[in-house]
């Protein structure tokens, strides 16, 4: 009877580590995103995912055993509206095979939020500034082993295949290690020398560990030459702010978010324009970025702007916007839109010969949900996304966490800058940082809950 009793408080304790386990494995396994290709899905189930049929059902397991642990948070309002608003698009859309995967994904997207929201304990939360660490830096070192063995002649597929970019010129490639781009290698290592360089600068020390670390993150970071530096230097400046602000300071306000808004305007406008003083005519220039007519699209002086793709992305989201408003294409629709669009010859060509352009994704999240989702997508969006501000708002009055807090509220800024040019509600690494904003708003005591966290 005695040992019964022992096995039985023994066994909980044991799944929650095991659940500890698997969510740190998770974390570090977001940026293996390209590992293999499989029949039918392609690269569509990774590492994370194998890891996370374990961590949903061993989660669900311990809260049917546990169920005074399960809590709510204002944040799953927002999220399941964003949920629900991508399952009326797609219902009134007519639930194709390419609608019905995105809605899939968008599903998978939604339980790895509750799971890592309800499942992290507080010993892990503590911790989580030196696990994302540990994640970034691992896909780091990875980006960077691919850069040394380009430069010594060794093709890989831990490197891109652009060998030119504007205002560059020649390159060796972009690092983007095992994820889909550079661009989301930049993203995910951003938010690592965010949350790292917030954390520190909360305990007021700097140890010889975390310079290297901090270093190996931002070189692996550079390699990306990506655009991302100019969300970095956005988030970088948000984490001063919050962090020697004790009082409203309306001059420092004033000046640190019209900083922000200049270089997100200055972001937005560098990605869709080339400035130059003459035409364009390098072959790899006009292949890779710029728009299949590269007239310019306005002069001043000796200076002309000529449209990149992303401008004809911005041009197909525009007349998605126009043709289906309210109610949107579709979610997952815009590739299939974007391809007929050039066909029919209704835009800025992508390619200057369009054979084989196959159509792309939205690359922005408000223009791309407005296209896809409609107007009711937009405010799913615009309610989930002021919540999240909310919550991070109120989390950063309360000094527990405070290094991390300030770290997930400036990455989350700049992640919503990046939205401009990105379609970011597809970031694994994202909608981690939504289920920590829950868990330390709740550490706030300003939303009702029930049960003890873990």
């Amino acid at each position: 009877m005695d040992n019964s009793v022992i096995r039985g408080e023994a066994e909980p304790g044991k799944l929650e580590r095991a659940i500890q386990v698997l969510l740190m494995a998770y974390f570090i396994a977001i940026p293996f995103q390209t590992v293999w290709v499989l029949p039918w899905i392609r690269e569509k189930f990774q590492p994370p995912e194998v890891i996370f049929i374990p961590l949903f059902i061993l989660t669900t397991l311990y809260f049917f055993r546990n169920r005074h642990k399960f809590w709510f948070s204002f944040l799953d309002v927002g999220v399941l509206a964003w949920l629900g608003v991508n399952v009326f698009s797609g219902l009134h859309s007519g639930l194709s095979v390419s609608i019905a995967v995105e809605l899939v994904g968008i599903l998978y997207l939604t339980l790895m939020y509750f799971v890592v929201r309800l499942a992290i304990s507080q010993q892990l939360l503590k911790r989580l500034p030196n696990l994302i660490t540990l994640g970034c830096v691992i896909a780091a070192l990875i980006g960077i082993l691919g850069w040394c063995l380009k430069a010594a002649g060794i093709d890989n597929p831990l490197m891109d295949n652009i060998d030119y970019l504007p205002y560059f010129g020649d390159i060796f490639g972009r690092a983007r290690a095992f994820t889909h781009s550079c661009g989301m290698l930049a993203n995910i290592l951003m938010i690592g020398i965010i949350i790292k360089c917030a954390d520190c600068w909360d305990k007021k020390e700097m140890s010889r560990r975390d310079y290297l670390m901090a270093g190996i993150m931002l070189c692996g970071f550079l390699l990306t030459l990506s655009k991302t530096l100019i969300c970095l230097i956005i988030g970088l400046l948000l984490v001063w702010h919050f962090s020697t602000t004790q009082k409203i300071n309306r001059k420092q306000n004033i000046l640190v978010w019209v900083t922000v808004l200049s270089l997100s305007v200055f972001y937005f406008f560098n990605t869709h324009f080339l400035t130059t003083t003459k035409p364009p005519t390098d072959k790899k220039l006009l292949k890779e970025f710029i728009a299949g007519d590269p007239s310019p699209v306005f002069h001043w002086n000796s200076y002309q702007l000529v449209p990149t793709k992303y401008y004809v992305i911005f041009q197909t989201n525009i007349f998605a916007i126009k043709e289906s408003f309210p109610w949107g294409i579709g979610p997952g629709a815009m590739v299939r839109y974007s391809a007929g669009l050039d066909r029919k010859g209704l835009i800025i060509p992508f390619f200057s010969d369009s054979d084989g352009y196959k159509g792309t994704d939205p690359h922005s999240t408000p223009l791309g949900t407005l296209s896809q989702l409609g107007l009711p997508g937009t405010i799913g969006l615009l309610l989930l996304w002021g919540i999240v501000g909310y919550g991070c708002y109120l989390a950063r009055k309360c000094k527990g966490n405070r290094g991390l807090t300030i770290g997930v509220t400036a990455s989350l800024i700049a992640i919503s800058v990046s939205a401009l040019v990105t379609d970011v509600m597809n970031f694994r690494h994202a909608w981690w940082l939504l289920a920590v904003t829950a868990v330390l708003w709740r550490s706030t005591g300003t939303v009702n809950s029930t049960g003890d966290s873990q």
